[in-house]
């Protein structure tokens, strides 16, 4: 225990832990993702999905333990981000930075992006767990019918277009983020660097388009298709 917290007292401690859940958190959404797209198979199979995944003995755990990882993540960047302040002199280093020194907007930014995606992931997860309770009938049993839960909340518009900015957001930080996160393993050789490049946005680019084709689909359809069938 000694040796873990002495661990996560130093800087190079703190950055392979961010750099071990922003990868952990990028797998995540990635599994998440995937079984999102079972909605696009109708009610019987996304209900089916979502049932076993909640009757998973260890559910409540994942939830926590999900919540724990991105806070940790969140927190631990944040301090990072004031050690560099305070080690260069930021405005200074600003000013004169050129070339690969240089950070964008978005980059500098990375830990304000956690901070709204944390927020929404609890806005979220309480949404879900806590919404209304629809009941369908599934291979014999009584279940909570989350299909339905998601088709009334993603054909109001508001909630579809606020869900789209948030999965913006979620690009942005995917895109500048897991770069950063293999950097902070050591991974920054020119060697690996267009590898990673090219990862990174092709996994920002799946994911994000991944999450936005199910509510998009739930929206146009009950929007504007369902009067035309």
């Amino acid at each position: 225990m000694n040796t873990l917290i002495y661990f996560l007292q130093k800087t190079i401690g703190q950055k392979i832990v961010v750099g071990l859940t922003g990868l952990g958190l990028a797998l995540f959404l990635l599994i998440h993702m995937i079984g999102n797209l079972f909605i696009l198979s109708g009610p019987a199979a996304y209900n089916r999905y979502a049932y076993k995944l909640h009757e998973l003995p260890i559910f409540f755990l994942l939830e926590i333990g999900l919540l724990l990882v991105f806070l940790g993540h969140i927190l631990l960047s944040l301090l990072l981000q004031i050690k560099n302040k305070k080690a260069r002199g930021e405005t200074e280093y600003k000013l004169k930075a050129k070339g690969d020194k240089k950070t964008d907007l978005a980059h500098r930014f990375l830990w304000f992006q956690g901070i709204i995606l944390l927020l929404f992931l609890a806005f979220h997860l309480i949404s879900f767990k806590f919404g209304p309770i629809y009941e369908t009938q599934l291979d014999g049993k009584t279940v909570r019918n989350i299909y339905q839960l998601v088709m009334e909340n993603f054909k109001k518009p508001l909630y579809t277009i606020g869900y789209t900015c948030i999965l913006g957001i979620l690009f942005v930080h995917l895109f500048r983020g897991l770069p950063a996160s293999f950097k902070s393993l050591g991974l920054s050789n020119p060697f690996y660097l267009s590898l990673i490049k090219t990862l990174s946005i092709s996994l920002s680019i799946i994911i994000v388009v991944g999450f936005l084709a199910p509510i998009w689909y739930i929206f146009i359809y009950y929007n504007f298709l369902i009067f035309y069938i």
